[in-house]
């Protein structure tokens, strides 16, 4: 396994993290030989085997780059919003979204369509977003309390890959066209549609609050969850 890592090194081809990843996959293969009895042992456990890797780089939107994608958003304005300042939602959790789940009048959201325990959390709504959610509600054909927040036009559970592909995608492209025209930096990408699925932060001014992705974990740490991102106070 030393021999691996140190080959690996060697090519240049993969970051420390990317290595470390190649190693735990390798460790879990290993281990179901452990448990079969064809290996004795599992060499690719321990910490010794891992290459030190630099902390994941975070990356950062100023305010000009979050409005953008929402007024890029055309009827799907609303679901967008959703992601970004709702606690930063994944994109399965917007997608089993349903009313039961978000009550106006007191302007929380529940996300019980989460992929860990640790994920399924209570948001406050800001104003905002209660707006655009009652507008959402008020305008759609599906709003009983079993419905889905964003349904497909028959009142189905949407699939993520469509929303990523079909919604999202598109959005930020043209939002980046926008904000090239006006001068300003796009919105970076990491391989996947940043909002929902990467850590982005947001700048205000001389400080930089969180722009609502992933909080579900700073929620069961008991740290404070940020809603007003698109509107800084003065």
């Amino acid at each position: 396994m030393d021999r691996y890592r140190s080959a690996k090194v060697r090519e240049g081809r993969l970051s420390a993290r990317s290595i470390n990843k190649t190693i735990t996959r390798l460790s879990q293969v290993l281990q179901a030989a452990v448990e079969y009895g064809y290996l004795d042992s599992n060499p690719a456990t321990g910490r010794r085997r891992r290459l030190k890797a630099d902390a994941p780089r975070r990356r950062f939107l100023e305010p000009e780059q979050v409005r953008a994608p929402l007024d890029a958003a055309g009827k799907h304005r609303t679901l967008l919003a959703t992601a970004i300042m709702a606690g930063g939602l994944r994109v399965s959790e917007v997608a089993g979204l349903r009313w039961c789940d978000i009550d106006l009048a007191a302007g929380r959201l529940r996300v019980t369509a989460s992929k860990t325990e640790a994920g399924v959390r209570v948001v406050d709504l800001s104003p905002h977003l209660r707006e655009e959610l009652a507008g959402h509600k008020a305008a759609s054909l599906f709003s009983q309390p079993g419905d889905f927040v964003f349904p497909t036009q028959k009142g189905t559970r949407r699939d993520r890959s469509a929303i990523r592909g079909r919604i999202l995608r598109p959005a930020i492209a043209r939002a980046n066209r926008a904000l090239e025209k006006q001068g300003l930096a796009p919105i970076p990408r990491g391989g996947d549609v940043p909002f929902a699925e990467a850590h982005l932060r947001l700048a205000h001014g001389r400080g930089r609050r969180r722009c609502g992705l992933h909080e579900g974990a700073d929620r069961a740490r008991g740290r404070p969850l940020h809603d007003e991102r698109l509107h800084p106070r003065r």
